[in-house]
């Protein structure tokens, strides 16, 4: 484990709809300037992890965690003790912004989009409102708005879902956080403009070195803007290790399967897209998920849940097989 101070400590965290677990004894480390690409199908729970962390969840579900802190300026800051009035004075925005999959819910339909870009920046930050509006002139040539000047004038409604994609993207660059919590940060955005705004992205967070968790379905996001990688399946962590070694040697059976459905040639295998990951879950099995299909698998494996197996170089993976 590394000496230095982490940006982020996660530990022992857990979402609930009543009865029903959405994440289960969550735990991780994130340093200065790592971004992390949280890597699992739908349902696996990455949008209810980017909210804990956020402390955003969404209204009906309990949360509890261990440890959830971030170190801002030095200071631990205890994410678990503040009140949502004293994260929106001194945490959200101002230190840490979102991304969020569903942009058009966030913002007020009775505004145009520039109005309230205007009052987020002034909010945070000591500006006019000139400045301001330059400022969000500024952001959207950034982020590749056509017209900037005259999209400020556009409300929501009138933009595409690509269009009002960019402004939330705009807006969490404009506040240089320390931390970003990006969930599909450019889903609906074709290819050319989205690697653009992910290499711009990747530029200005490397040069502030801020933390980054990167909610992706896409490895190959994963594989190019990552440099560590934690794979979620039904709201447990199955591996966490660096980028470079979950792409040449994946230790978990679900993972090689995740690389597999994402790289593997149409042309070779033509139905391996449509491939199905059969959990013994589905079979009521106490064991582990992966134990009917895993080559490694041993009658324990059929009745015992694996727990976490930690290796030297602090990256880890849950399996009984280590």
């Amino acid at each position: 484990m590394s000496e230095k101070t982490p940006a982020i400590q996660v530990e022992g965290l857990t979402v609930k709809a009543g009865e029903k677990y959405l994440l289960k004894d969550i735990g991780f480390e994130l340093y200065s300037g790592d971004v992390l690409g949280l890597i699992g199908e739908t349902g696996s729970g990455k949008t209810v992890l980017i909210d804990a962390i956020g402390r955003n969840t969404a209204p009906g579900l309990s949360m509890k965690a261990d440890k959830l802190c971030c170190f801002i300026d030095g200071k631990e800051t205890d994410l678990l003790q503040k009140k949502e009035e004293e994260l929106a004075a001194t945490v959200w925005g101002k230190k840490m912004t979102f991304i969020l999959s569903n942009a058009r819910s966030r913002f007020s339909p009775i505004m145009t989009v520039g109005e309230q870009f205007i009052n987020i920046l002034k909010s945070n930050q000591d500006m006019t409102d000139k400045q301001a509006a330059q400022k969000v002139q500024e952001m959207f040539s950034l982020v590749q708005m056509p017209d900037p000047k005259q999209n400020m004038n556009n409300y929501p409604h009138e933009l595409s879902g690509g269009m009002i994609q960019r402004v939330e993207i705009a807006i969490a660059l404009a506040m240089s956080p320390k931390f970003l919590l990006a969930d599909e940060p450019t889903m609906g955005l074709d290819v050319t403009v989205q690697r653009q705004i992910l290499d711009l992205m990747d530029g200005l967070f490397k040069k502030s070195s801020s933390s980054v968790i990167l909610a992706t379905r896409d490895l190959g996001i994963a594989a190019n803007y990552c440099n560590k990688v934690l794979v979620l399946y039904n709201g447990e962590i199955v591996e966490f290790s660096d980028v470079h070694s979950f792409f040449e040697n994946p230790r978990h059976p679900y993972s090689r399967y995740l690389l597999e459905i994402a790289f593997v040639s149409n042309d070779k295998d033509p139905k391996a897209k449509q491939r199905v990951f059969r959990s013994q879950k589905d079979k009521g099995m106490n064991g582990c998920f992966c134990s009917g299909s895993c080559e490694r698998a041993q009658e324990e494996c059929l009745t015992k849940h694996p727990q976490i197996h930690l290796f030297s170089d602090g990256s880890f993976v849950r399996c009984g097989r280590y």
